[in-house]
């Protein structure tokens, strides 16, 4: 927020919204901060409230000269590309749409407007991506959240499920106040939690972001006259913290041809079967999906003509994110001889039946099977080398039958899937370690018919 004229008196109309960039060297130290320039910074509008997707690729802000919409640039070559206006319904010319905030699956938008049919004043709204440019008619987020004043600066962790803003109508000390709410399902928010002193105060605060693993915050706020609005950093209290959040990244590509490829990928909750993310490969195949700590995963990669790919991620428990992940998938074209490997299959130990958590990739190998309707498949049962070749080829056996009879009582045509027991002796890891004997306990799929 530089002047326009250093000479001048003027305060508040001499000034000039920009971006400004700054990184902490070594010591700990912020570096003096730079201007970062065209296309994103002009001389005769004002810039500001920025959001990056979660891969840093894309940034989402708002310009402003009279009314204000959101924008977007794409980063070419490491650089800012030509920015675009978001088109409508999100941007409305007669409203104000402002300071974005997008998801960490890049696909659901908050933003706040005074556009009509809302609660009164700037209300809080968001809008989901229907394809690479345009996005749903943007839905109010209720009145858990809006009230007939002022709602600001909506941030959406990394989770995809904690929400911070700040409000002038909710119980507060004064002024802005930043508060957290969180979702309870896809529509609706529980009863926002105010921050508290010291961070609220009777000035205003907000723009408030909190770091992926859910410890840090910064915000913007008044309470100095002296120095007018400054960014703050804080350690965020325990009650108010977000999930934190991991991550995987990678490329996707097949494995024969080693060309990438725009699958789809998704992270699912395997006890609830909610997906928590899903989103689609660039051009050049990486991939980018944030992990919200906690749960039991699915992790699945899928693209047409392909057999899939799934990883399982246990993080029931574990309260820290300080583990990111990275995983270069190679997808299978669909031919005789092909397999995959189920990693969210289990059984209960020393028997073959069938966990509840089975069921998300249960689903997904069906729909494989409704997509390829050509498809014949054989059900692979592997085991450890612990016990007797006769029990692990029994056990192996009937556990690849129940994911068969699965299938068929699903509406599987019964003569396009068979099954088979193999015990141990296909081992693809070693089992005199407990981690080799747990990748030799899996199921598998071969294609044997097309």
């Amino acid at each position: 927020n530089a002047p326009k004229d250093p000479t001048s008196q003027e305060i508040l109309y001499n000034r000039q919204e920009d971006f400004y960039i700054t990184k902490r060297g070594p010591d700990g130290e912020w570096e003096p901060v730079r201007n970062i320039g065209s296309p994103i910074n002009t001389p005769i509008y004002n810039e500001g409230a920025q959001s990056l997707t979660a891969d840093g690729q894309r940034m989402y802000y708002t310009v402003c000269r009279g009314n204000c919409n959101i924008f977007f640039s794409q980063k070419e070559d490491g650089k800012w590309g030509r920015p675009q206006k978001l088109p409508a319904p999100l941007n409305l010319d007669q409203f104000s749409e402002k300071q974005p905030s997008i998801s960490p699956d890049g696909k659901t938008l908050y933003f706040v407007s005074n556009r009509t049919k809302g609660k009164g004043g700037y209300d809080i709204w968001r809008s989901h991506k229907t394809d690479d440019y345009m996005w749903s008619e943007p839905e109010n987020l209720g009145d858990s959240i809006n009230t007939p004043y002022n709602e600001q600066s909506p941030f959406i962790h990394f989770d995809n499920q904690t929400l911070y803003f700040s409000s002038a109508g909710h119980a507060g000390m004064g002024g802005l106040d930043i508060y957290m709410s969180q979702m309870l399902n896809d529509s609706t928010w529980s009863t926002p939690v105010n921050l508290g002193y010291p961070i609220n105060t009777h000035r205003d605060e907000d723009g408030l972001i909190v770091n992926a693993s859910g410890t840090m915050a910064y915000f913007s706020s008044d309470i100095n006259p002296e120095s007018g609005r400054d960014i703050y950093k804080f350690e965020l209290p325990q009650e108010v913290r977000p999930i934190p959040s991991s991550y995987i990244s990678g490329t996707i590509t097949d494995i024969r041809s080693g060309w990438p490829l725009r699958a789809e990928y998704s992270l699912v909750d395997i006890d609830t079967e909610q997906t928590i993310m899903s989103n689609k490969a660039s051009e050049d195949g990486t991939f980018f999906l944030c992990i919200p700590t906690n749960r039991n995963y699915g992790f699945f990669a899928f693209e047409t003509g392909y057999l899939y790919h799934s990883e399982h991620f246990n993080l029931v428990g574990i309260h820290t994110a300080d583990k990111p992940y990275r995983k270069n998938i190679e997808l299978s074209p669909i031919r005789i001889g092909e397999t995959m490997i189920m990693r969210n299959i289990f059984f209960e130990t020393a028997l073959y039946d069938l966990k509840p958590e089975s069921v998300t990739e249960l689903s997904k190998l069906f729909d494989l099977l409704s997509l390829s309707p050509t498809m014949k498949i054989e059900v692979g049962g592997h085991t450890d080398n612990v016990g007797t070749t006769e029990y692990n080829l029994s056990l192996s056996e009937n556990r690849a039958k129940t994911v068969a009879q699965y299938l068929i009582e699903k509406g599987a045509d019964p003569n396009r899937i068979t099954w088979k027991g193999y015990g141990f002796t296909k081992p693809i890891g070693d089992n005199s370690t407990e981690e080799g004997r747990a990748k030799n306990r899996r199921t598998e799929i071969r294609v044997i018919g097309m």
